[in-house]
């Protein structure tokens, strides 16, 4: 069986470019639990997620930082907000639909890359809390009693063109998690008395595509160690 490519790994584990070697075995964890044959899992999504780690591990699970400690909108000297993304990555002609839908990755950035005016697509989502059972029915819940998501065009402090991703959670877990977590730079926290959020600010490619997969991957990287993965949250109607 022929060996996947770094891009064709990486979609198998459901992870974005920026993954490390930590993120990596997080996913390949959690993936080979639910798709192992002892507990009625498919032998051949079995091996082919055995396949994706022992390419991505051949590296030793180092991948270039994208990110590095910096001010999303008035970032250090240091600081360089990567432009370049591995569009082969994302499966391109995948339908993202219209309406209400559970998001995915490649769902996600055709919808941002596409329809619309300004660098994306505006997309908004709502969801629980992490773990929560009751993720797939946020939509139907009151905004007090759920979490939002949401990509779109704005401008920074400069008044420059950029891409705003926004988190914001009101109930007490979802306010927890996103207490604690990792900013990298790129996340602003604020608070309020009923919520937590966090804000970063994204400065677009000059290909639309690639801008909607790094809005994706700085999502995916942030709600993956939060537990809270993109399939967590479903998408609140269509946008222009």
């Amino acid at each position: 069986m022929d060996r996947p490519t770094r891009s064709e790994a990486l979609r198998t584990l459901q992870l974005p470019g920026t993954a490390d070697g930590e993120a990596i075995k997080k996913a390949y964890r959690r993936l080979v639990r639910e798709h192992h044959p002892d507990r009625g899992g498919d032998p051949a999504t079995f091996h082919r997620l055995q396949r994706a780690y022992e390419r991505l591990n051949d590296e030793g699970g180092e991948v270039p930082p994208a990110i590095v400690p910096g001010r999303p909108s008035r970032p250090h000297a240091g600081y360089a907000d990567p432009v370049h993304a591995d569009l082969a990555t994302i499966d391109w002609d995948a339908d993202p639909g219209d309406g209400e839908r559970r998001l995915g990755r490649d769902e996600v950035a055709v919808w941002l890359a596409h329809g619309g005016s300004g660098c994306v697509r505006p997309l908004t989502a709502t969801s629980r809390a992490p773990g929560s059972k009751a993720n797939g029915l946020a939509r139907m819940l009151a905004s007090d009693l759920t979490a939002q998501l949401r990509v779109a065009p704005g401008t920074d402090d400069r008044g420059r063109d950029v891409v705003v991703l926004e988190v914001r959670g009101s109930t007490r877990k979802a306010r927890k998690a996103l207490d604690g977590a990792k900013l990298d730079g790129v996340w602003q926290r604020t608070r309020s008395s009923s919520s937590t959020g966090l804000r970063s600010e994204l400065v677009p490619s000059e290909d639309r595509r690639a801008t909607a997969v790094r809005a994706v991957e700085r999502l995916e990287v942030l709600l993956d160690q939060l537990d809270w993965p993109l399939a967590a949250w479903t998408r609140t109607g269509a946008e222009a």
